[in-house]
């Protein structure tokens, strides 16, 4: 969240003014950018979780808020960069793209699990390899083939819709100076209001089965 409060009065100016012709002022808020995004984490080599990227989402909100234009109404150049990246996240993950209808959200993640035979008494055992998300898979007759061949079901919650809703939070809470509302967010909410309740839960599993896991 430090990336997003204004500089203290006394850091010094810098004679660089680019890193990979990237502004130096910009670079805060591109690096919020990518965290949102899930990119790995330079402390490791795995992505940051949806927690730190929640964050993230609200902290660009802040540094937009503390770079704000003096009116809504102002366009172009670097003004609402960080909206524009708020913007052009939603829509890759939670828009369409054939129409860019907005996306229903999953609460929830249905979990698969196989037991895979192994250990030291011989028995079944619990491995990484035996657990699978069923929407990963994208081809139906592999998504049947995984549920009836299943041993276990389980229902866990998908973080990633507080990603969403934190993106969401965090591009409604966008201001100019004056304290208006830009215009891409009020037609931003528009969509997101309008989807009404097709876009209020996406449904785990397909009717047929649905019938398939009762078995």
């Amino acid at each position: 969240r430090a990336l997003a409060e204004r500089p203290l009065r006394v850091q010094v100016a810098s004679r660089v003014t680019n890193i990979h012709d990237v502004p130096v002022s910009e670079l805060p808020v591109r690096v919020l950018g990518d965290c949102l995004r899930g990119s790995v984490a330079l402390h490791c080599d795995l992505p940051h979780n949806p927690a730190v990227r929640a964050q993230a989402a609200l902290a660009i909100a802040q540094w937009q808020n503390n770079k704000a234009p003096e009116s809504r109404d102002v366009v172009g150049g670097s003004s609402w960069l960080g909206l524009d990246l708020l913007l052009q996240y939603f829509k890759e993950r939670h828009r369409s793209g054939a129409d860019g209808a907005v996306l229903p959200a999953n609460f929830r993640r249905l979990v698969l699990h196989k037991h895979i035979a192994g250990g030291a008494a011989g028995g079944d055992t619990t491995s990484d390899h035996g657990y699978q998300y069923l929407d990963t898979l994208g081809d139906v007759e592999e998504r049947r083939n995984a549920i009836k061949f299943n041993d276990e079901v389980e229902i866990e919650e998908d973080e990633e819709y507080r990603v969403r809703s934190a993106c969401v939070t965090a591009i409604a809470s966008v201001r100019s100076q004056d304290g208006m509302t830009p215009g891409p967010v009020l037609t931003f909410l528009e969509d997101v209001l309008s989807s009404g309740d097709r876009a209020a839960v996406g449904s785990l599993l397909l009717p047929s089965e649905e019938d398939l896991l009762k078995k």
